[in-house]
């Protein structure tokens, strides 16, 4: 039962979250805001891709489970400051990670999102490498 509530919060979170962006924010969000799709790291084969969604300075994440395992899911804050995007962690499925700011490199290039950074949590070193792509746009061409 407590796994299964987790499984369904975590999943809610993320749709709050994709319905109150789809509501009110087209045209006029700035630079990140808006729900995005994870293409760096690739989904492992079968898995759903990690979406994040930014708007008014909140961000949520989560990657559902087609194993029926609880989705992986976070948010918090945000903020982007030129080449700076720094998240504070108010709720993840990994909880050494609540509680943890986190400041990224961030780069726009060629309408894909990188950030890069690396932080310790509970004695644990982190390193995350990602690129994200706007939900709805076409995949890069290269």
């Amino acid at each position: 039962m407590k796994h299964d509530i987790q499984r369904f919060t975590g999943a809610g979170v993320l749709l709050l979250a994709l319905i109150t962006l789809m509501g009110g924010c087209a045209g006029t969000r700035p630079d990140l805001e808006g729900a995005w799709e994870c293409l760096q790291p690739a989904a492992q084969p079968g898995q759903p891709p990690v979406v994040k969604v930014l708007v008014d300075g909140h961000f949520a994440f989560g990657a559902g489970s087609v194993d029926g395992s609880a989705p992986r899911a976070g948010g918090g804050i945000y903020a982007q400051t030129g080449g700076a995007y720094t998240e504070t962690i108010t709720y993840h499925w990994a909880k050494a990670l609540v509680g943890q700011v986190i400041t990224f490199e961030c780069v726009m290039e060629e309408g894909l999102w990188h950030h890069r950074g690396s932080f310790v949590a509970d004695g644990e070193r982190f390193q995350i490498d990602e690129v994200w792509r706007r939900v709805g746009e076409p995949a890069p061409t290269r």
